[in-house]
């Protein structure tokens, strides 16, 4: 599955789930106005979850936001990841238990706990410079960041 996401110039989010294969749309779910508490900036991102329940988001003022999407109940607040020139982004890990993000000016990776919103873990990215982008497993505890040194970096846990 893939998903896209439109950010509407109103404010609303759009989320749509395609099926790779026949680009046939499965869902889109409008979270809408109720998303507005970003102090009128606006959004540069946003997940749907796997059970599309929930909706991360992430904007111009760093701060990672858990959404409900039948109701656009803000659900939880996720700080300490802060982003001045690359986009704000955030992904679930593979069971949706943590949140990853990246802080650029100590070019880490930080983990939350999805549920009490704590931080848990940094992770130098080890990328020069900030990672650009993280992309999570759907499947297994993996992850791959994206850096600006033209590298992946390939991390998964072992156990």
């Amino acid at each position: 599955m893939t998903y896209t996401k439109r950010a509407g110039s109103d404010e609303s989010v759009s989320t749509e789930e395609w099926n790779g294969r026949t680009l046939e749309g499965l869902i889109a779910v409008a979270v809408g106005e109720k998303m507005n508490s970003y102090d009128n900036r606006r959004r540069v991102f946003s997940r749907l979850g796997r059970v599309k329940k929930f909706v991360l988001s992430c904007g111009k003022d760093s701060l990672v936001k858990l959404w409900e999407v039948g109701t656009g109940r803000l659900v939880k607040q996720y700080v300490g990841a802060t982003h001045t020139q690359l986009r704000c982004q955030a992904v679930f890990n593979d069971t949706e238990e943590f949140v990853l993000s990246i802080d650029e000016p100590n070019n880490e990776i930080v983990i939350w706990d999805a549920i009490t919103a704590e931080k848990v873990a940094k992770w130098p990215s080890n990328h020069i410079g900030a990672p650009r982008w993280l992309e999570h497993s759907p499947t297994e505890a993996a992850f791959v960041s994206c850096g600006n040194d033209r590298s992946v970096r390939f991390w998964k846990e072992l156990l």
